[in-house]
């Protein structure tokens, strides 16, 4: 992208442009003199008084506005020098082809004020008066050379002084003209600058956004696309002026149904196998309704992930507060309970009534530990980190930690490496819920067998990745599907019911996406952790 804030255009363009037309008067003007006098078809006072000399002159007139043509196209030497230039040979050619035509009363000398103009236009403004000094001296000078040599009958000093003075006038009107002009001109390059300049801030921000952009027409063709769009759609490669139902059928579906209610509700949608889950909002371009519409497209992770922020600050204000009212009625009751115990007197029924407090009283301890622990989480830290390396290190971790233990877990790994981004902290506890729960309910024939999975999208454009946690036991039942990731729901007397629901929210934080996935009953269970953040491919080795 070409960077941003140039300086304003030179100056300098503007007087070489102003340089290049007066190229052309002047070869036009010298072109004429000698086409009218050879032709004969001139006013007859050219040439009157010496018709060679005037032949002559326009000859070399005309060949010397060719070469300094030339030199404007060319450039060289500066337009400064080669204004100066066109000025002292424009005045010594116009005065001396005034001459030979009968000096100022055939009024060529009129000619001298666009060469004043012109020059006045382009230097500076003391230049100007002395530009308009030196053709009105040149003036008086033929007038009196010629009054000196009595070449005319009649003298015509006070038309040459008039002319003078004529000259001195439109060089300071032309100066100050220029000056505004030149200022006007610059102001309008700066502005037209600052609008090109916004116009390129813009297209970067929009390119930019997390929010996907497009813009559709009133024929449902896709007209502007920005990269977060790009990639939500599956990176399509010729979407220029596409329709948007060959791009996104789903999102096709979802722009009618709202060009046709717009009171109702746009549902969600997930594009293709990359496990992007897409939330789009339409907006009408113009008055009409016909006209074409803007869609943003939010990444749902993201939202879900901003959402569970907000929850989680409102979630730490309040179980600060459970927490110390429960724990201090909790603790009395706990330790009233083991001092009863120690009581010689107690039969087997008492015993058993306060193993009982006991148990219940860790429950709910461990209940508002949970509780804690979700709340003072911290946002995730992700990191790219390569899959398979992550989970074999992680799972050599965990059987070190349970070597006391009859754990089996198998992992199986396709296509090749995965790159993703996550924070491994967070995932680790994820993984440690799951697995604990795998491994509390798996057969009681292959105890503490646990499979993972590991899987790559079947496209690389698709960039989808997941990691199955499955065990060997009953499996659940297909209607509690969803609710065993509803929070303080469990199957367990002894559960809090708190472990999958904080591990949901610790993978949606990692934008990814924890799901349980149903298998023919009684053949296990399988949770799936499915990644929709930055995944990438890599081929295998």
């Amino acid at each position: 992208m070409n960077a941003f804030f140039h300086s304003p255009e030179n100056s300098d363009e503007h007087n070489w442009r102003m340089l290049a037309l007066f190229s052309v008067y002047r070869v036009t003007l010298a072109a004429a003199f000698l086409t009218l006098f050879a032709a004969g078809l001139g006013p007859s006072f050219l040439g009157r008084h010496s018709p060679l000399l005037f032949a002559v002159l326009s000859i070399a007139y005309v060949i010397v506005t060719l070469f300094s043509a030339a030199l404007a196209f060319w450039r060289k030497p500066s337009y400064s020098k080669q204004a100066g230039m066109a000025l002292l040979l424009d005045m010594l050619f116009l005065v001396l082809l005034m001459h030979s035509s009968g000096g100022i009363s055939s009024g060529l000398g009129m000619l001298l004020i666009i060469p004043v103009v012109f020059f006045s236009s382009v230097v500076p403004g003391r230049y100007a008066v002395f530009a308009a000094a030196l053709c009105a001296s040149a003036i008086l000078g033929e007038q009196v050379y010629a009054a000196v040599n009595q070449c005319f009958t009649d003298m015509a000093f006070t038309p040459a002084g008039i002319l003078g003075a004529a000259f001195f006038t439109v060089a300071l009107l032309a100066t100050s003209l220029s000056r505004r002009a030149r200022e006007n001109e610059l102001l309008a390059d700066q502005h037209m600058l600052d609008l090109a300049n916004m116009e390129q801030l813009n297209a970067f921000i929009l390119q930019h956004m997390e929010t996907g952009v497009l813009v559709v027409d009133e024929e449902q063709n896709v007209r502007m696309m920005n990269e977060a769009a790009w990639y939500f759609l599956g990176l399509p490669e010729r979407w220029k002026e596409a329709p948007l139902a060959k791009l996104s059928a789903d999102l096709f579906e979802r722009l009618q149904s709202w060009m046709a209610d717009k009171s109702q509700s746009v549902a969600n949608f997930r594009v293709g196998g990359s496990g992007v889950t897409l939330q789009p909002v339409f907006k009408h371009l113009g008055q009409s309704m016909d006209a074409g519409a803007l869609i943003f497209l939010e990444d749902a992770a993201i939202i879900s992930q901003r959402a569970q922020q907000m929850k989680l600050a409102s979630l730490g204000r309040l179980t600060a507060s459970i927490a110390h009212e429960i724990r201090n009625p909790l603790g009395a009751v706990s330790h009233a309970g083991q001092l009863l115990q120690e009581s010689p007197a107690l039969d087997e029924a008492d015993k058993r009534l306060l193993q009982i407090i006991d148990n219940n009283s860790e429950r709910v301890n461990q209940i508002i530990e949970n509780v804690l622990q979700l709340s003072r989480r911290s946002e995730s830290n992700a990191k790219r980190i390569t899959l398979r390396s992550y989970v074999e290190k992680f799972v050599a971790q965990y059987l070190r930690n349970y070597a006391d233990k009859k754990i089996d877990i198998q992992i199986e790994f396709e296509p090749g490496d995965i790159d993703i981004e996550i924070d491994t902290s967070q995932m680790d506890q994820v993984l440690i819920n799951l697995l604990d729960n795998a491994i509390e309910h798996s057969s009681p024939d292959e105890r503490g067998r646990v499979f993972l999975h590991v899987m790559g999208g079947q496209e690389r454009r698709l960039g989808g990745a997941y990691l199955d946690v499955i065990d060997n036991g009953p499996g659940v039942d297909p209607s509690l599907g969803q609710q065993v990731f509803e929070p303080f729901f469990t199957t367990r007397q002894t559960g809090s019911g708190l472990g999958l629901y904080i591990a949901r929210e610790l993978c949606e934080s990692n934008r990814a996406l924890l799901e349980y996935v149903p298998m023919p009953q009684g053949k296990g269970s399988c949770f799936r952790i499915l990644f929709m953040g930055q995944v990438k491919m890599k081929a295998s080795q």
